[in-house]
């Protein structure tokens, strides 16, 4: 759950990582290049994502630490990046066995924010699945996962970081024919992929987290009700909406200011 350890082996299996140092809070290392991200040394310290800010000068920094919780803090060069990249997939037999069923990137970018409007498409790039294997064998990791990159305005992925559980996103893969959750369930039991990866195909498609979406893109005019309508209606995956279990869609829109 370290996140600077996670990025140390990232590096070692040859993975592009951004300059980042690890501190003690209110510590002001010596030579760092602004801008800087902060983040928790683990999403079971401090304040998880209330500690991470984007500082752009030493008494930005300063201004940060007040409100950061955790003790122990990560400073990483922050860049504008074009884009973001997400592997959601599950490892079995202590990360012998590695299913990436799927990768994601946003249609468009939120400052400070994630996008809740994205395209996902079936996992197909071996040189970043080599070294995720590698991270993922040295750590013995079993269970599901989803392993983030950031794209930088040249094309370049860096290693952001990897979370050790079951994301929002993995329901993408569930929409794609994929449930991550039983497939690792199997997997564990049997030792083996029930399915061979080459075995899945899946077409490349929209995924919304509708509410979201909404008010990122309708409510400030962005784009006009219609056109939403039209992306919403062809969006494969909608993270509420489900005509075999309605329930969360009903519920989302009785209180859909709290969603929005």
């Amino acid at each position: 759950m370290n996140k600077y350890k996670v990025l140390e082996l990232a590096k070692k299996y040859g993975l592009k990582t951004l300059d980042t140092v690890c501190v003690k809070k209110n510590v002001i290392p010596k030579g760092i290049e602004y801008p800087v991200i902060t983040k928790s040394i683990s999403p079971v310290e401090g304040g998880w994502k209330a500690d991470v800010h984007i500082c752009h000068s030493e008494n930005e920094l300063k201004i940060a630490y007040e409100k950061i919780k955790a003790s122990t803090v990560i400073l990483q060069k922050y860049i504008e990046k074009k884009n973001e990249y997400c592997v959601d997939g599950f490892c079995a037999d202590r990360g012998r066995i590695m299913f990436n069923a799927i990768e994601s990137t946003y249609n468009y970018l939120i400052p400070g924010y994630y996008s809740p409007y994205m395209t996902v498409k079936k996992f197909n790039n071996p040189d970043l699945r080599e070294a995720m294997e590698g991270i993922m064998k040295e750590i013995e990791f079993e269970g599901i996962y989803s392993i983030e990159f950031l794209i930088d305005q040249d094309d370049t992925y860096y290693f952001s970081e990897i979370n050790f559980r079951n994301s929002t996103w993995s329901y993408a893969a569930t929409c794609a024919g994929m449930n991550l959750p039983v497939l690792w369930a199997k997997a564990m039991v049997s030792g083996k992929l029930e399915t061979a990866e080459e075995d899945i195909w899946v077409e490349d498609f929209m995924a919304m987290v509708e509410p979201i979406d909404y008010g990122k893109r309708v409510k400030p005019k962005e784009i006009g009700l219609g056109e939403w309508l039209i992306d919403f209606k062809e969006a494969k995956c909608a993270f509420y909406y489900n005509k075999e279990d309605p329930e969360p869609f009903i519920h989302m829109c009785k209180n859909w200011e709290k969603f929005s």
